[in-house]
């Protein structure tokens, strides 16, 4: 009898391990939470309007009274002075203003129209004085000893024209600045005065918790 050998032996096939899924956790928030966060985030658009005014104004008045600084250097005075300390306060007062609109609160938005109101009436309060200023001082602007002797020599009667206008232009650049400042610092305050009705709005339509959301994401 033939001698057959014996098959080799085959191991049985290791089991693969299984990947046991970790089931997700459930949400924390209802679907009455994400309604009440979709109507403020629907809320909140006005506000975010406001918030954009109030950066764009701020950063404005800044580069304004920034730019007003070398002017000092070249033509040093005590208004001047004034006047870009004032107008960089002001755009910092508008920037804080701004961050407190993003933070929804109401007192935010008289916050800022006071702070263009008295915007309104340092460029108005300037006019005034530079206005009073260029009709006491009709050639206020020729009185380098140079320019004196070069007007010396012209004709006497473009001497008196030069003398007739400078107030008038004078007179004409201001009052168009302070008409300007009227229209818009005066309109910017009153348009600040009435987003405060969206700012309570949200505030008491809003649950803190929401309120805490948009905070922590700076929405």
């Amino acid at each position: 009898m033939d001698f057959v050998p014996d098959k080799p032996f085959d191991p049985p096939p290791i089991p693969t391990a299984r990947c046991i899924a970790t089931p997700a956790p459930a949400c924390p928030l209802s679907e009455e939470d994400f309604r009440l966060l979709r109507r403020a985030a629907a809320s909140r658009e006005p506000v975010r309007k406001v918030a954009a005014t109030a950066r764009f104004s701020a950063v404005t008045t800044l580069v304004i009274g920034v730019a007003g600084i070398p002017f000092l250097f070249f033509s040093p005075s005590s208004i001047a002075l004034l006047m870009v300390i004032g107008i960089c306060t002001i755009g910092v007062i508008e920037f804080v203003g701004y961050r407190r609109i993003r933070r929804g609160m109401p007192s935010a938005a008289t916050w800022l129209g006071r702070n263009q109101l008295a915007f309104m009436a340092l460029i108005v309060g300037y006019c005034i004085f530079q206005m009073a200023t260029v009709a006491r001082k009709p050639l206020a602007a020729f009185n380098s000893p140079e320019l004196q002797s070069s007007l010396s020599q012209l004709d006497q009667g473009l001497s008196q024209q030069i003398e007739h206008w400078t107030p008038i232009v004078g007179y004409g650049f201001y009052g168009l600045v302070l008409v300007l400042s009227v229209l818009f610092q005066g309109g910017l305050a009153l348009y600040y005065f009435s987003r405060r009705r969206h700012l309570e709005t949200l505030e008491t339509s809003t649950p803190a918790w929401v309120r805490r959301v948009f905070a922590e994401l700076d929405a």
